[in-house]
């Protein structure tokens, strides 16, 4: 988990961590598919901790760029973790830019949402492109869902992308979306841009 001089001594985890420290870098992300097997569950949930459970984005402006998303996996394999968590300090104007990656397996179960990826806090810009997002969910009494992607607060542009087979028990199956603050702050305002981009086979217990 520890990156070092060495060339290619970086697990993915371990170049996050390295992110966490280092604000606005990139990792780049050849291909392969790069499993999550380090279980977080219940205890993990909105909690920042990028030991365990899903790969926990804390350093602002990181990009993670892959060789292509038929190429590129990244792949939770834990029953009660998500994949992707940005900005769990919830900081104002926090930036991410993802791309070139499969997001798939996330399953978030503590009704916090975001199966694959969560992100957003007031005046945050989230950029997805080029990416599969796929067979991920959300789940939990009193889910804010968003099986595949959830945003709260900023802007979001996901370009280039396919959204499929996400599910919740809360709304939004492939995508939950709102400018609003979690943290209630004001003004929280966002946009949502979606361009080049398939949603298919998601689904959600609400409308």
């Amino acid at each position: 988990m520890t990156c070092t001089a060495v060339a290619n001594d970086c697990s993915l985890r371990g170049a996050v961590a390295f992110a966490n420290l280092v604000p606005g870098t990139v990792i780049n992300v050849p291909a392969g598919t790069y499993q999550l097997n380090i279980p977080g569950g219940v205890g993990e949930g909105f909690s920042g901790n990028n030991s365990i459970g899903d790969l926990d984005v804390r350093g602002n402006n990181t990009a993670i760029a892959g060789a292509g998303a038929a190429t590129t996996i990244i792949q939770q394999t834990q029953p009660n973790d998500r994949v992707l968590e940005v900005n769990p300090d919830l900081l104002a104007s926090f930036n991410f830019v993802i791309s070139g990656v499969t997001i798939t397996g996330g399953k978030e179960t503590t009704a916090v949402g975001g199966g694959g990826i969560i992100a957003g806090s007031i005046n945050n810009t989230t950029s997805v492109t080029n990416c599969v997002i796929s067979g991920n969910s959300a789940t939990g009494a009193g889910t804010l869902g968003g099986g595949g992607i959830q945003t709260m607060g900023g802007s979001l542009t996901i370009t280039g992308t396919t959204l499929s087979s996400n599910s919740t028990t809360g709304s939004g199956g492939g995508l939950s979306y709102t400018a609003g603050d979690p943290l209630i702050r004001q003004p929280s305002n966002g946009t949502l841009t979606i361009s080049g981009s398939t949603f298919s086979g998601n689904s959600s217990a609400s409308l």
